[in-house]
């Protein structure tokens, strides 16, 4: 029943390469998507979800308005109707040859199969949750190599919000509508990416693929070669992992709107706002990183709907 949707690795694999996320409408049969937020629905309608706990550095908050749960979680599992199971075993069984088929058409990411490969959350927003920009494999010891997100939400208009807004390095930002059964994957450690304000319930299956070339040692750190271009540092920064250590000084205040978006005056909003200042405050002080980052600053193009 999940068959139709492994027939498009291979056209997914080169639009990741050139773009670094790719999105694929019907990516299920309609009849199994719609099931699956069937079952979804009464699992979050009798409590089974959790609010969203998250950290970004050494601070551990919760979003607001989102509820979520693990897939492999035990106790959940006992939960589930035909569909979910069927789509546990997939993941777990069938969704190797899924994770296989990956491995062949992306062997630059080094997937890796196995069921401790990865992990599913389902994911419930109630309406006014959203997500600031971050990406999925922050650094160590994160393993996620490939995110794979499908929506269940039928009937979706633009006044409902709740779209992701993904933003390659230095490129044009590009805003998706989570329509249903939409199917969007980007390389984890190479897109940042946001949640806007979602004004209806919105809900989501997200997969992680890990990979055992994610986090070497040159993409921890920022590791520039001494005599490159700036061109040349560009291309390095848009293709690697080491993007991560300065995009929130690039897009310094996006990050800062989509952070107090996020948090909606909640516990935690102040505590995360002052660590994302005293993160700017130390690039400020280093003299050629800062001229570094400036630079970068203005190369950054402007947004387009999609």
């Amino acid at each position: 029943m999940f068959a139709a949707s492994r027939t498009r690795v291979n056209e997914c694999a080169d639009a990741l390469r050139r773009d670094g996320y790719v999105v694929v409408d019907s990516f299920f049969e309609r009849q199994l998507a719609d099931a699956l937020r069937a079952e979804l629905l009464e699992l979050n309608d009798a409590g089974c979800l959790s609010p969203n706990r998250t950290k970004l550095g050494n601070i551990v908050f919760s979003k607001p308005h989102i509820q979520e749960a693990d897939l492999h979680d035990a106790r959940l599992r006992s939960l589930f109707s035909t569909t979910l199971r069927h789509f546990a075993a997939w993941c777990d069984e069938s969704s190797g040859g899924f994770a296989r088929a990956l491995c062949t058409a992306l062997p630059e990411l080094r997937l890796e199969t196995g069921d401790a490969a990865r992990a599913v959350k389902l994911q419930v927003n109630a309406g006014g949750g959203c997500f600031p920009w971050h990406y999925d494999n922050p650094g160590p010891p994160s393993k996620r190599a490939l995110t794979m997100l499908v929506y269940l939400n039928p009937g979706w208009v633009p006044s409902d919000g709740g779209e992701l807004v993904v933003m390659p390095f230095l490129t044009t930002a590009v805003t998706v509508a989570p329509l249903h059964n939409r199917c969007v994957m980007f390389v984890s450690d190479r897109c940042v990416h946001r949640v806007l304000p979602a004004r209806t319930k919105r809900l989501m299956m997200t997969t992680w693929f890990d990979g055992a070339a994610v986090n070497s040692s040159d993409d921890v750190g920022l590791n520039l070669p001494g005599r490159a271009t700036l061109e040349d540092i560009v291309a390095l920064l848009r293709d690697t992992g080491r993007q991560r250590s300065l995009s929130r000084a690039v897009y310094a205040e996006e990050y800062a709107v989509s952070m107090a978006e996020c948090m909606q005056g909640a516990e935690g909003q102040d505590a995360l706002l002052c660590a994302h200042a005293e993160h700017l405050d130390s690039v400020q002080r280093n003299g050629p990183l800062r001229s570094l980052v400036d630079l970068l600053r203005s190369m950054k193009p402007g947004a387009i709907q999609t």
